[in-house]
């Protein structure tokens, strides 16, 4: 509810003529601070999200400890759910109050592939890493990135609206329910990718650890899910895949590995790349309880302790960490 946020700060929020401040995080040349920040009122077809739940994630993560170069300064964080505090001109999908999670992706809007699905537009910015995250009190994105939740989904649950939608990308996958499969990996990826492929009828679909992926028989599986790829743990997958067998490459490696053709052509292989699913089912997925990911929410801190959040995340991986900007 509009009731959450601070008076002062919301007084000047929904004055579209005034300036307004909140505390952010910011990862400057020297490392992490917390700052006060100004912001400007929103521009058209914008709107301010104050941020009442933010999960941690290995993007932001490797933001933090600079392991994934951005320019700086910048706000990390981009899986979340708050309440619009303002909105500008123009905006007719989103109102004051709203309850929303935000799709940190956004599509440029402008190239030919855009005209055929934003989930394919090639010149994407991404929150927390090209533009300013959900480390902060308040942030502006895009009306067009907002998806309104209920009234009974907590906000820290609907801060997995972003994991579940790129979950649920699997699903555009050539794979078939009554397939055998395996998920890679010992991540929380990897545990919604299988929660969510049970909730879509696939029955026979085991996870296994990248520390575990020797023992996988040759030949036993229909198709293969990587959340966690090196070298190593895709050559394991390939051998495990039965002929003409899909491979299914789902998390976001930046560095390379290696891959040799002489042992995908005598299967006949297929190899594919999934992005994202959509928003609105993973907000149903959530609210409706067909997935669930209650044992997957970990400790929440408030902003000012954000070294303490993030050195929690670092540690475990098990559950997830929350910042509670709001709180």
């Amino acid at each position: 509810m509009v009731s959450k946020i601070r008076a002062d700060e919301f007084s000047k929020a929904i004055d579209g003529d005034r300036q307004f401040s909140g505390l952010a995080v910011v990862v400057e040349t020297g490392g992490p601070v917390l700052q006060m920040r100004s912001m400007g009122p929103p521009r058209p077809n914008d709107v301010v999200v104050q941020v009442e739940a933010l999960g941690l994630c290995r993007t932001d993560l490797r933001v933090f400890a600079g392991q994934i170069p951005v320019s700086t300064p910048l706000v990390p964080g981009h899986e979340f759910a708050g309440v619009i505090a303002n909105v500008g001109k123009g905006v007719k999908t989103a109102s004051l109050g709203d309850r929303v999670v935000v799709n940190p992706v956004l599509a440029c809007g402008r190239c030919e592939f855009c005209d055929q699905s934003p989930t394919l537009c090639q010149q994407t910015q991404f929150l927390g890493v090209d533009l300013d995250g959900a480390c902060a009190e308040f942030m502006t994105v895009p009306a067009s990135a907002v998806f309104r939740i209920p009234d009974s989904l907590a906000f820290n649950v609907a801060a997995f609206a972003e994991p579940v939608a790129a979950s649920l990308a699997v699903l555009n996958a050539s794979l078939q329910p009554q397939q055998r499969g395996v998920v890679l990996g010992s991540n929380r990826i990897a545990t919604l990718t299988r929660r969510i492929l049970q909730a879509h009828g696939f029955e026979d679909v085991v996870e296994c650890s990248e520390q575990d992926v020797s023992v996988l028989t040759a030949n036993s599986f229909d198709f293969a899910i990587e959340t966690f790829a090196t070298s190593e743990t895709i050559r394991h997958l390939i051998r495990s895949l039965r002929p003409r067998g899909t491979l299914v490459l789902k998390s976001r490696l930046r560095t390379p590995i290696e891959l040799t053709i002489a042992e995908l052509l005598p299967k006949q292989l297929r190899i594919e790349c999934v992005n994202y699913g959509a928003f609105p089912e993973a907000i149903d997925l959530l609210s409706s309880g067909k997935v669930n990911v209650n044992d997957l929410i970990g400790p929440e801190f408030a902003l000012a302790d954000f070294d303490r959040a993030f050195a929690h995340a670092m540690q475990d991986e098990s559950v997830k960490t929350f910042i509670a900007p709001g709180a």
